[in-house]
């Protein structure tokens, strides 16, 4: 670990010795730390975002991080936002998303809560996200076959028109 501090680290790291809650923070990286305050706020300003609710304690979580990490870097492109919350210190917050274990990981779209089940590598979390980002459903012409894409299954409805709910449900 290097010591270096840029003087808005050092500012944040002595509010969060006083006891003060600590603005939005990046740290380096292009995940971003959140308090319970600005946690709403953020979501409102980021269509998707990653939040990976973490202990300081956990050897898990702290692996999963450098994961992360990376993840984010190579998902800058993208637009989607990687949180990373403190569920030790943000209490209520990880009460709120029912965070029993660590590392939990939420992936939100325009606010909701959905079950990230992706997996625990930087490659895994990155391929997890640009899958979130595709269409769900791609309209084609009659008579096209699509092709499975990467070994990912190719399913195929045939219809004059798609049901209301469908692409919701999908």
């Amino acid at each position: 670990c290097t010591m270096t501090m840029t003087l808005f680290q050092n500012v944040a790291v002595c509010l969060f010795a006083l006891g003060l809650d600590v603005p939005v923070v990046s740290v380096g990286a292009p995940v971003v730390s959140v308090s319970a305050r600005t946690f709403d706020k953020l979501l409102v300003g980021n269509y998707h975002a990653l939040v990976h609710f973490s202990a300081p304690w956990c050897g898990t979580s702290k692996k999963f991080a450098l994961e992360f990490n990376m993840a984010a870097e190579n998902l800058e492109s993208t637009g989607v936002k990687l949180v990373q919350v403190d569920a030790t210190r943000e209490t209520a917050l990880a009460a709120k998303y029912d965070i029993k274990g660590f590392p939990s990981v939420i992936w939100f779209v325009g606010g909701k809560k959905s079950n990230y089940d992706g997996g625990r590598t930087a490659n895994a979390i990155t391929e997890w996200v640009k899958q979130m980002l595709e269409p769900a459903i791609l309209q084609m012409s009659p008579g096209s076959i699509p092709t499975a894409e990467d070994g990912k299954p190719a399913l195929v409805l045939y219809a004059d028109a798609i049901s209301a709910g469908f692409e919701e449900a999908a």
